[in-house]
């Protein structure tokens, strides 16, 4: 739970198809996209109510609260760095004969999925506060700054949900709506993350089989309008030094990225302090709808030339045959490929040890350019966790936090991770139950 702080086709359609335009078409409208940014703390981060985490745009796009140019996420907010081009949510999941994929972004051109349902839910993203008892935005507050958004994978215009050329097929809905609540604080000890506590819900009139979700995220990390994605480092890290009890070890699990150097000067090889983008971002997962899904963490080299498109992948077995993804060898592109993603037991090694070969614990050996992935690359990211049923009517409860840390890359030798994990830590502390010690 939160606490408070401080105050604390082409082709047939199937029957499935069929229903579900039936139902579903009087809700089809154009979409009311809107945006707002979370900018308390730290951290300014832009949500949307179109399942997308982020803002990927050359176009300054004002920030409705403040009429200044939202970031996707500037931090520290303030010095023109980006560390995000976008994110968003797959949900995948088998519905009769079908293998279903809905996505508010990423992997597939021109493909976006979700939409908020303007003639049945509100559109509008809701704002709540704890700043001030007055104001009317108080009453039911978490955070200092609350905002509230739901869409769902329900329009079938393909002018705004596209064609999916590697499906070979227009949009399917699923029938699922995604309620997210997201919270941000300026606390010094909680400036740097914003939390997202999300509901899956089930609108259709068919069960959900073997569901999984995925936290999707492309990293370009350097100067704001700029260009950056060519030069980016990922992984993931599940334990950190104690910064409060010497020589214990917390755990954090977190799915990071950072720029490969953090661009010092080339001359002087200095930083400028927090104008070089020295920091690191990343996305941990709070809560699942069951302690007993399978977790998996996936990144890849993007690249729209398919042979230089690249990711770690397992070899294929008699029983779980090597898929090849349309070619790619990181990107899925396409729904089965998106769902084979998130549903094989895959937890991806870090990317800078693509040069090494892991052909012995049973991974594809190395790319001809694994060198210059590992120093940097057009990276991106996927947490996922599944399966699970999910029948008419039923919601399915997630959370995460998308968080920073500075001092990543420094010029005193400082253990990289020791700002990301202590966020990380306190992300999880400000989620847990209030009072009940659960990890010891």
């Amino acid at each position: 739970m939160i606490i408070l702080l401080g105050a604390i086709s082409a082709g047939a359609r199937t029957k499935y198809q069929e229903a579900v335009l039936t139902q579903m078409s009087h809700a089809d409208s154009i979409p009311d996209a809107s945006i707002n940014v979370h900018n308390v703390g730290k951290m300014a981060l832009t949500i949307t109510n179109y399942g997308e985490i982020g803002l990927p745009s050359d176009i300054p796009v004002p920030d409705p609260m403040t009429g200044e140019p939202a970031p996707s996420l500037s931090f520290p907010k303030g010095y023109g760095l980006n560390y995000l081009y976008d994110g968003g949510y797959w949900v995948g999941a088998i519905v009769g004969r079908d293998t279903l994929v809905s996505t508010g972004t990423g992997a597939d051109y021109g493909v976006h999925e979700f939409w908020p349902r303007a003639l049945i839910d509100s559109g509008a993203i809701v704002y709540r506060s704890t700043n001030n008892p007055d104001a009317p935005e108080y009453d039911s507050a978490i955070s200092q700054q609350d905002f509230i958004a739901n869409f769902a994978d329900t329009l079938t215009d393909s002018k705004y949900t596209g064609y999916d050329p590697y499906s070979r097929r227009f949009h399917r809905p699923m029938n699922v709506k995604i309620w997210q609540k997201s919270y941000a604080w300026g606390y010094d000890y909680a400036e740097d993350f914003v939390i997202f506590d999300c509901v899956l819900l089930n609108l259709g009139p068919y069960e959900l089989k073997n569901v999984y979700i995925g936290i999707y995220m492309d990293y370009d990390i350097g100067k704001q309008y700029r260009y950056v994605g060519g030069d980016d480092i990922c992984g993931f890290i599940r334990t950190v030094p104690s910064r409060y009890i010497p020589g214990l070890i917390d755990t954090i699990n977190v799915a990071w990225a950072a720029d490969n150097d953090g661009d010092p000067d080339p001359i002087s090889g200095q930083y400028a302090g927090y104008f070089s983008p020295t920091s690191a971002v990343g996305v941990r997962l709070l809560r699942t709808p069951s302690d007993r899904l399978k977790f998996n963490f996936n990144w890849w080299a993007s690249d729209y030339r398919a042979e230089q498109d690249w990711g770690p992948r397992r070899t294929g077995t008699a029983d779980d045959p090597f898929r090849s993804f349309s070619g790619y060898m990181g990107t899925p592109v396409g729904d089965m490929n998106k769902y084979y993603m998130m549903a094989r037991e895959e937890f991806d090694y870090n990317q800078s040890e693509t040069y090494i070969d892991h052909t012995v614990d049973g991974w594809l050996p190395p790319p001809d350019n694994a060198y210059g992935i590992s120093n940097g690359a057009d990276i991106k990211t996927l947490v996922s966790f599944g399966p699970f049923n999910l029948k008419r009517g039923e919601v399915a409860p997630f959370t995460y936090a998308v968080l920073a840390g500075q001092d990543f890359h420094n010029s005193k030798n400082i253990y990289p991770f020791l700002d990301l994990g202590l966020n990380a830590l306190w992300s999880e502390w400000i989620f847990d139950n209030p009072g009940v010690d659960t990890d010891g």
